[in-house]
């Protein structure tokens, strides 16, 4: 039975990059309703990683994006669909995906290094138009 919304892993440190999640442990973990970086416990020097399930309702060709402040980066059954790992303010990116209706794997992740912070996740497809993935699409196995 699947549970409702990504788990999150929750880092601090200094960042120029999202590779260095590689090298880094977790100091937090957790159930996340949605993408939200108000799960951060400091404004600066931190990071989110969100790994779940997104229930894809048709067939077809989606675009997610990101727009972050500064860098994030999005997943889809292991492929990066979305590169937007940059020191910056708010940049949107985007990439595109073809998806078979059900259950993939989704993964996001995002740092901030100093300044200001902003994640928004976005996606469209054959039924829906450019929006936030709403949290009623996003679970995780127990």
């Amino acid at each position: 039975e699947l549970e409702a919304g990504p788990r999150y892993s929750y880092y601090e440190g200094g960042w120029q990059t999202l590779d260095q999640m590689a090298d880094r442990q977790p100091v937090a973990t957790g159930v996340a309703s949605n993408f939200d970086i108000g799960l951060r416990k400091r404004n600066e020097h931190f990071a989110l990683k969100f790994e779940g399930l997104i229930d894809v309702p048709a067939d077809g060709l989606y675009e997610f994006s990101t727009e972050s402040d500064d860098g994030s980066a999005l997943y889809i059954d292991g492929r990066r669909v979305v590169d937007n790992n940059n020191l910056q303010g708010m940049t949107e990116r985007a990439g595109l995906i073809a998806l078979k209706k059900g259950l993939h794997r989704i993964d996001v992740r995002y740092f901030n290094a100093t300044g200001g912070m902003g994640l928004n996740v976005r996606w469209s497809g054959p039924q829906t138009s450019k929006a936030a993935i709403p949290s009623t699409v996003l679970q995780h196995e127990p």
